[in-house]
């Protein structure tokens, strides 16, 4: 029986990406679901956004390289810019680590200002967020306007879905965290709801 169990915990530590993204249902939400969501996980409402899925889709569609692609397709992503909205950090669910929890700071990413990739492998895109802007609206389909972010400090976009439940709660949690530790600093957030992508 030992041998088994440890058999067990094995094979979800060599899948666990996978089986993280099947946590959950998937459902389509309204932008009514979203808020009250949002309200529950502790997320601003000014904050709240949700992913144009037809303009994404249609962006991962241009993709060339399958690993990149893949990358950008996790319900999970942490994005963060610099003051000239270069991507200087990009880490998804399936390169963090850590489970059940995920290790989002394991590396002490987040303890320091602006966040740091330590001994996380940078996913290898050229990004920049007036590009990355685009692929969002506000809960109530207006455009994100891009003047904002250009006056901050770092701007950390973070993925989050309601299908994945308690992983998205902490993921918010420790970003709400650093934006209290460094409220010196002039740090915007984007909380861009997925759910809708894989409805």
């Amino acid at each position: 029986m030992h041998k088994l169990w440890i058999l067990f915990v094995w094979v979800i530590f060599l899948s666990g990406c996978k089986l993280i993204i099947g946590i959950g249902n998937y459902k389509n939400l309204k932008k009514s679901e979203i808020e009250k969501c949002a309200k529950r996980y502790k997320i601003p409402l000014t904050e709240v956004a949700e992913i144009d899925t037809v303009s994404y889709n249609s962006y991962l569609a241009s993709f060339r390289n399958d690993k990149l692609k893949n990358n950008f397709k996790q319900p999970f992503q942490v994005r963060v810019f610099d003051s000239n909205g270069k991507i200087i950090l990009f880490i998804v669910n399936c390169t963090v680590g850590g489970f059940p929890k995920l290790g989002w700071n394991r590396c002490g990413s987040f303890d320091v200002f602006p966040p740091d990739k330590k001994c996380f492998s940078n996913v290898d895109t050229t990004l920049s967020l007036s590009t990355d802007l685009k692929h969002y609206r506000n809960t109530d389909g207006s455009e994100i306007k891009p003047e904002f972010f250009e006056k901050q400090d770092v701007t950390i976009i973070i993925y989050w879905a309601k299908f994945m439940g308690r992983h998205s709660k902490r993921l918010i949690r420790m970003i709400n965290d650093y934006k209290e530790k460094y409220k010196g600093k002039k740090i915007a957030v984007l909380f861009v709801n997925d759910d809708n992508l894989y409805k």
